[in-house]
């Protein structure tokens, strides 16, 4: 075959400029330490890589995400630590409060002090985050949640749970409605609540709704907080208008039991005895449940069960201890959402009250109740106190558990990031082992390349003429 001496030239230019664009690739790959500069370079590679870095950059986010939600919960955590111990705090001084031997300047002195524990609670409800935006408002990030009225605090956010998504099937909430928090706490304990309802001699008619007996209870007894035997039993009651003679239109937390005290005077010693009564708060009436009187122990548990009535058993229990006079009377009521505020008003102003004879600086009386009153009222109010201290205790672990998901999911999160960053390592990094062999092989083969097209170039006839 005929070889023209611009073929010779041709062939030696491709072949030096061949190499020498493979050898600014190998440099361009030592220079990065990517052996895939270009799609081109790997196109199966390229596409894995492709979705490793999506998947990479959505864990990204879910971290930073998290990160965010640790951040949010953390400041959460800490006002409901705050509001833990100054409910701690506002209890130790009502039990201080039951002692009924304090003056009244004492009382004074501990109503003055939860005065300032109640301005301190209502900044803790409308605390901001470092973003300015309330923490317990709901979705009202930016209106203040909690106003202050004349019997507590009025509520002005919203219900709304603020999530973030922290994983691809998770959305995290990052905060607690004030809702949640300070004003869905029930009272009593947490099934129905008791209380002194007055003497109801000479008339046992049950006062109006919103109405205070007059006289109050005139003996020395007192109720404890009760409890369920049986939760079916006592919704059962409740539902049960026919039985308690109580029209179907009365809402069940208007529907009350109320225990009356008498004293038998037929016997010798004279005992005492008490009846049980259906209350309608509505219709301001009265309907007695069992058939007979029923004896009273000072101190034992009274199960309200054995009426007359179907169902018999209303499945609760209270006990009274001391020694009740005749018409002395104590109500059972279904226990209904009391907020924090009004539970420390209400505290505040018992306290405030203060057992007869209250007298001011001159020594005149200026009101006061019972000794007897004045403990039921505040044994109420301290039973409302722990169940708003139990409401945080509860806030508080739910966030606890979401803080401890967090790092769970934080731990998940990082395993993912060092997966992809090993997956995208083995797919685009280079092996600069090969690659450095490579550069040397093709120095070499530029090297020969050149020296070569040298010697052939000069192979012309002009050179022997």
């Amino acid at each position: 075959m005929r070889v023209s001496t611009s073929q010779i030239f041709d062939s030696g230019y491709r072949g030096i400029g061949g190499n020498q664009f493979d050898l600014f690739k190998l440099q361009n790959h030592l220079s990065t330490g990517r052996r895939m500069l270009a799609p081109e370079d790997d196109p199966v590679a390229a596409a894995q890589a492709l979705v490793v870095t999506q998947s990479q950059s959505v864990n990204g986010q879910y971290l930073a995400n998290q990160a965010d939600a640790k951040g949010r919960l953390g400041v959460l955590d800490g006002q409901l630590q705050s509001l833990n111990n100054l409910l701690q705090h506002v209890r130790e001084r009502v039990v201080q409060a039951g002692n009924t031997t304090l003056t009244g300047a004492d009382r004074s002195y501990i109503a003055d002090e939860l005065e300032s524990r109640f301005a301190e609670l209502l900044g803790l409800a409308n605390a901001q985050d470092a973003t300015g935006n309330y923490l317990f408002s709901g979705y009202q990030g930016t209106l203040k949640p909690f106003a202050q009225t004349t019997t507590g605090a009025n509520y002005q956010g919203d219900d709304g749970v603020r999530l973030l998504q922290v994983e691809a099937s998770r959305d995290m909430p990052t905060n607690i409605s004030g809702i949640e928090l300070f004003t869905q706490i029930k009272n009593g304990n947490a099934t129905f609540q008791t209380g002194a309802s007055g003497n109801v001699l000479p008339v046992p008619v049950p006062p109006a709704v919103g109405a205070v007996n007059t006289p109050p209870n005139l003996g020395t007894a007192i109720i404890d907080q009760g409890s369920v035997r049986d939760v079916t039993a006592w919704n059962a009651a409740l539902a049960a208008t026919t039985a308690l003679a109580i029209p179907a239109t009365t809402p069940q937390q208007y529907r009350d039991l109320e225990l009356r005290f008498s004293i038998n005077n037929t016997v010798t010693p004279p005992v005492t005895e008490y009846n049980v009564f259906a209350i309608d708060k509505v219709a301001n009436t009265s309907a007695q449940l069992n058939a007979a009187p029923l004896p009273y122990t000072p101190g034992q548990a009274i199960n309200l069960s054995g009426l007359t009535t179907t169902p018999a058993d209303l499945g609760i229990s209270v006990s009274v201890s001391g020694n009740p006079a005749d018409g002395d009377s104590f109500r059972i009521t279904p226990s209904v959402n009391q907020d924090v505020f009004t539970t420390l008003r209400n505290t505040i102003n018992t306290i405030r009250t203060g057992v007869a004879p209250e007298l001011n600086a001159a020594g005149s009386v200026i009101g006061g109740i019972s000794s007897i009153e004045y403990s039921n009222r505040l044994a109420g109010n301290l039973q409302n106190i722990s169940n708003a201290l139990e409401n945080v205790n509860r806030m508080q672990s739910t966030v606890g558990a979401r803080l401890h998901e967090l790092d769970a999911l934080s731990n998940t999160g990082e395993d993912k990031k060092l997966q992809y960053a090993t997956s995208l390592s083995a797919l685009q990094d280079l092996d600069y082992t090969k690659a450095i062999s490579d550069l040397t092989r093709k120095q070499m083969q530029l090297e020969a390349a050149q020296i070569s097209f040298k010697q052939t170039s000069q192979l012309t006839l002009f050179n022997i003429l």
